[in-house]
């Protein structure tokens, strides 16, 4: 049996609250749900950003971007909110996109994937890394900067990213596993690179989910020594009943 160092939580709508997840300028009251029915309600948590658009998660902040996509962090815990630098026009323009505005207009929800903060982050002191695009860039940010820098040597797509103990590790398309030391440092350093692991053919498995009728999407998971390669099988198509396939395993 595996135990967690910290109680599961979710985020959800709340539940006297009609919510229309296609308005952009919907501002979601939100609650807490812990295991032993008992949870905690927070209203209000964007402080009043109207539309605003979580993009992601990681050490118990939430990444948003407000309705003019300038990113933000907040600690709905500690109420801590964290303001980091805005995406500039020519950081917008290198991701191949033709303006600021067309980010703003239709890129907004989809342009950044994977959030990463380094730990105990606060208003003063705090790294931040993010995947954006298509194909997945890294760039990150700290209290130093004013502004966004994109990790110069690297020429792959990623998959993921994790901050452990001062060291973002990156899993890139081919299953690599690079890792960039950001401990005192104004500017990373890769200090290592890991071989893709040798993946066992399970044909079972293939049988059961299909490449035609399924995708699949690769997380890295850190835990002490070793690294976790978690594959998502994730359907593609409508059922009979023309609602989503929302069918989902991992491995």
């Amino acid at each position: 049996m595996t135990f967690l160092p910290k109680v599961p939580y979710a985020f959800l709508p709340s539940i006297n609250q009609e919510t229309n997840y296609n308005d952009d300028d919907n501002n979601v009251s939100m609650k807490v749900i812990f295991f032993g029915n008992k949870y905690y309600k927070w209203n209000n948590i964007l402080y009043s950003t109207e539309g605003a658009w979580c993009v992601g998660s990681s050490n118990n902040f939430l990444m948003f971007l407000d309705n003019k996509g300038r990113p933000f962090l907040i600690n709905p815990f500690s109420n801590t909110f964290i303001g980091v630098p805005p995406f500039t026009d020519s950081f917008i323009r290198g991701a191949n996109i033709p303006s600021y505005s067309y980010y703003v207009q239709y890129l907004r929800n989809t342009f950044v994937s994977k959030v990463a903060v380094m730990s105990f982050p606060s208003p003063l002191k705090y790294t931040i890394a993010i995947m954006y695009d298509y194909p997945c860039k890294i760039s990150f940010s700290n209290n130093k900067s004013t502004s966004w820098v994109e990790l110069c040597e690297l020429k792959r797509s990623y998959f993921d990213i994790v901050f452990d103990n001062n060291i973002l590790y990156a899993l890139d398309e081919d299953g690599f596993i690079e890792g960039w030391n950001f401990c005192h440092q104004e500017v990373p350093k890769r200090i290592f690179e890991v071989n893709h692991p040798t993946m066992v053919i399970d044909n079972e498995e293939e049988k059961k989910f299909p490449f035609d009728k399924f995708s699949t999407k690769f997380y890295l998971v850190k835990s002490k020594k070793q690294f976790l390669l978690i594959e998502r099988f994730i359907g593609n198509f409508v059922n009979t009943k023309d609602l989503l396939n929302m069918c989902s395993n991992t491995s």
